[in-house]
């Protein structure tokens, strides 16, 4: 999903959408920065799940910790919710994350950045070393999957 800008109207139209679980990779003062600190009270407010695992922006994330958060989402998607993620542009990070998702339902990682690139309508992910980091993760088996 793209970054809420108006969040509390934002968010009601992805929940509308029937969206259950939010998920933001912002960091806190980028978060703060584009007026979205008060995010997670705002989608308990709303009865949304909300999820947030900071990395960096333009940078890679911890390889354990992602590779968990993404099965645990693939989990969640297998159980019948439905998961928005964002970032600042939702590029990067959230494409990123999104193929790793998509490798717990057999996509390779060509075939995942191909789909998240055309459903996103851009190219992601944002580097190199993210295109990299979506192979590696999705080359390795999963025990999730």
């Amino acid at each position: 999903m793209a970054r809420p800008l108006a969040i509390h109207r934002d968010l009601q139209a992805i929940q509308r959408s029937g969206v259950n679980t939010v998920v933001s990779l912002l960091e806190p003062t980028e978060a703060e920065n584009v007026g979205l600190a008060k995010q997670g009270e705002t989608c308990a407010e709303l009865g949304l799940a909300f999820i947030n695992h900071p990395i960096r922006d333009m940078h890679l994330p911890q390889p354990n910790s992602f590779a968990a958060l993404a099965g645990g989402l693939a989990s969640r998607m297998r159980n019948g919710e439905h998961v928005a993620v964002h970032c600042f542009a939702s590029i990067g990070r959230s494409g990123m994350l999104s193929c790793a998702i998509l490798g717990h339902f057999g996509y390779g990682p060509d075939t995942a950045i191909e789909h998240v690139s055309k459903m996103r309508g851009v190219p992601v992910p944002d580097t190199t070393e993210q295109a990299a980091f979506i192979r590696e993760i999705l080359e390795k088996p999963t025990t999730a999957s």
